[in-house]
């Protein structure tokens, strides 16, 4: 889903007709929406034995980031201005896509 959100955000930021913007907006939203019932699948298939610390750190982690990224976004955007906070959001992304594809390299060569 991660792709999903990698093809959406870019309309999002860089078009320059609101129709576009809303599409983009639209399917980063799909993308992202199905970001945690995932992560917190795939926690609690990997500490099967520990599900209510998985459950509890995953919802942690994920509240964590929703109360720091809108206010560092928001900081980002006054300071540098509002597409230079877009141009964060793409290397967070970026930066997600390259753990997940290490992540599944590593567990590959694990098993």
């Amino acid at each position: 889903m991660l792709l999903v959100v990698a093809i959406g955000f870019p309309l999002l930021w860089l078009a320059r007709l609101p129709a576009i913007n809303v599409l983009g907006l639209g399917i980063a939203g799909f993308g992202v929406g199905s970001l945690f019932p995932l992560g917190l699948s795939l926690a609690l298939a990997v500490a099967a034995d520990e599900v209510d610390a998985a459950s509890g750190y995953t919802s942690l982690g994920t509240g964590l980031a929703m109360l720091v990224a809108p206010f560092t976004l928001g900081w980002l955007a006054d300071t540098y201005g509002l597409g230079n906070a877009f141009g964060a959001v793409i290397v967070l992304i970026v930066t997600a896509l390259a753990v997940t594809l290490l992540a599944n390299r590593a567990g590959r060569s694990i098993t």
